[in-house]
């Protein structure tokens, strides 16, 4: 059976079918290989020949031990028959009994000392004869999850992410979000074709085993841009030593590639972290469900953020999490900012009370700042702060997108390009990048990015309400209404009126716009169209005193949107309004 344990050989894969899974091809592709490349598969004595079984720590040493199988059916031309590694390979055998679904786990080990010795020469020639790459880049791949039990895999995504925030720690590294690797978990594409879809020269790829308190990870760098392995190591530590060994796995990266670590980096990333393990596996359990992103995960999430700070009070990054998680419910559930806000504040306040160097906690502070009290000078201060403190794509982009509403619009640029940069295939960077061309006036290119992000996930519903906006601005009322219809039949809600509203006001129908938006503003809940969008639809018909009175209750609410009043291009004809004037004043928008 599938479940089954051999003694000193691990689990047991009882089918082509369930080979083939685990080795993420087809089921025609490992029968060739076991012909053809000599895949090490059984077969039961006197059953038909189809009756085969593999062992999993068997075929990890035969992966391991091939350059071959990079890519479905495909052999690497000219490729190096043994695995070049560093000098700096790190080979950390395990010196307390594992059970038997992890002792196979040695013999991989034997096999990279092995091909590390083979590929010591050239990597040494390599040294000499190659200058540094500039601007070294890295994406680190979904670990995956080999301790033969899928409730294993919220431990792994979180080593994961856990890795990618200590690279990031390096300044000179330019390290991708996790939200755009994570899109990877199980992909079948081949390491190059990954490298140029996240334009980076280095992939990070490689598996975790956790059996009871003891893990083993192997980590694997390879330069993509040849599709050659520089460096295999493995890792043997107690689950309490996580910490330690992505730190270790951090410092190994950086020499591998070549970078010189700051002092101050350097004591990053040696300082050792001591975390209770039951906290930090409740963080990680958080953390995988706040990744799902639905109301029902996001709750779940909170509560174990809670229970991670309850059980760890000094654990700084679970208080992040929780002000992660009230953000996003806050957005999720239409509820009052005055509500969660405070609660936000206080989290975020305890996590860097703990360590004042979470750049990114500081980011999310310095977004509240602005964006719920208005204060810019603070803000921009905290922000400049987070970055210098290694804030990433998401810092990135809360200083692009309130950098945009001051009119700073070179600066927005630039911060909003490299929050793409950091998380290409993340939505979040290019909602903002579309909302920074269109605050100025740059119609046809933000259409055209969110045209080619609505076709990549067409049931992204901001991105429909987005090109109904700016098909509104454009004066295409074909889109608009195409945009409007969509919204109704895919997603009937107070935000579809509102669409509907823009496109009736476009064709010139503006009792009907009013009709939608009356019925818009009157309803509550989930996906209610919020104040400013009704202001927005008011002044897209000329109806100044409607559109001005929403934009005050905006205000009254704090909407974090209210701030883009000053740039928003749909207020252009009413900007001269004294009562606009005012409302500027008090957001602290100008003077």
């Amino acid at each position: 059976m599938t479940d089954q344990i051999a003694q000193g050989k691990g689990r047991r894969l009882d089918s082509w079918k369930a080979i083939a899974n685990y080795l993420d091809r087809d089921v025609r592709s490992v029968q060739r290989w076991e012909h053809e490349r000599s895949l090490p598969v059984h077969r039961l004595p006197g059953e038909k020949s189809s009756a085969v079984f593999a062992y999993q720590s068997e075929l990890d040493q035969w992966l391991l031990s091939r350059r071959d199988v990079a890519a479905p059916d495909t052999a690497l031309a000219g490729a190096p028959a043994a695995m070049p590694a560093s000098a700096g390979l790190s080979f950390e055998p395990d010196r307390r009994q594992l059970k038997p679904s992890v002792i196979g786990w040695t013999a991989v080990s034997l096999v990279i000392v092995v091909l590390a010795l083979v590929g010591l020469r050239s990597r040494f020639i390599d040294l000499w004869i190659s200058p540094p790459p500039a601007s070294p880049s890295i994406a680190v791949l979904p670990l995956q999850n080999l301790s033969g039990d899928a409730a294993q895999d919220y431990f792994a995504d979180g080593f994961t992410d856990e890795l990618v925030t200590e690279l990031a720690q390096i300044r000179s590294l330019r390290v991708i979000s996790r939200t755009s690797t994570m899109t990877y978990k199980g992909s079948r594409k081949p390491l190059p074709v990954i490298a140029r879809e996240l334009n980076v020269r280095y992939v990070l790829e490689g598996s975790v085993v956790r059996d009871g308190q003891r893990i083993r990870v192997i980590a694997q760098l390879i330069d993509a841009a040849t599709d050659t392995h520089i460096s295999a190591r493995i890792y043997n530590a107690d689950v309490k030593d996580i910490f330690d060994v992505q730190s270790r796995i951090s410092r190994a990266i950086a020499d591998d590639v070549r970078i010189d670590l700051s002092p101050q980096e350097r004591t990053r990333l040696a300082a050792i972290r001591t975390i209770d393990p039951a906290a930090h596996d409740l963080y990680l359990k958080a953390s995988y469900q706040f990744a799902q992103q639905t109301p029902a995960s996001i709750r779940q999430s909170l509560g174990l953020y809670q229970a991670a700070t309850a059980k760890d009070p000094s654990f700084a990054r679970a208080y992040v999490g929780i002000a992660q998680a009230e953000a996003a419910l806050v957005q999720i559930t239409a509820e009052a900012p005055d509500v969660s806000v405070p609660r936000e504040k206080a989290a975020l306040a305890k996590a860097l009370s703990i360590d004042p160097h979470l750049g990114d906690a500081r980011g999310l502070l310095a977004s509240i700042t602005y964006w719920h009290d208005w204060n810019w000078p603070e803000a921009e201060r905290d922000f400049r702060l987070a970055l210098a403190d290694g804030g990433q794509a998401p810092t990135e982009q809360r200083f692009g997108s309130s950098l945009a509403t001051r009119g700073r619009f070179a600066e927005a640029t630039a911060h909003l390009q490299t929050a793409l940069e950091l998380d290409p295939l993340g939505k979040s960077p290019r909602v903002n990048q579309f909302f920074g061309l269109y605050f100025q006036r740059n119609y046809a290119e933000a259409r055209r990015q969110m045209e080619v992000l609505v076709a990549s996930s067409p049931d992204f519903l901001a991105g429909h309400v987005m090109l109904g906006l700016v098909a509104r601005t454009q004066n295409d009322c074909m889109e608009a209404n195409a945009q409007a219809d969509w919204m109704n039949r895919h997603f009937p809600s107070p935000v579809a009126l509102f669409v509907s509203a823009l496109a009736d006001g476009c064709r010139g129908d503006v009792s009907a716009a009013r009709r939608n938006l009356a019925r818009a503003a009157a309803a509550k809940g989930a996906a209610y169209a919020s104040p400013y969008q009704i202001a927005l639809g008011y002044a897209s018909i000329g109806d100044r005193d409607a559109a001005l009175s929403y934009l005050e209750k905006s205000a009254d609410i704090r909407e974090p949107q209210v701030l883009y009043l000053r740039v928003d291009p749909l207020f252009d004809q009413i900007r001269s309004d004294p009562r606009f004037m005012t409302l500027e004043r008090r957001l602290h928008l100008v003077g």
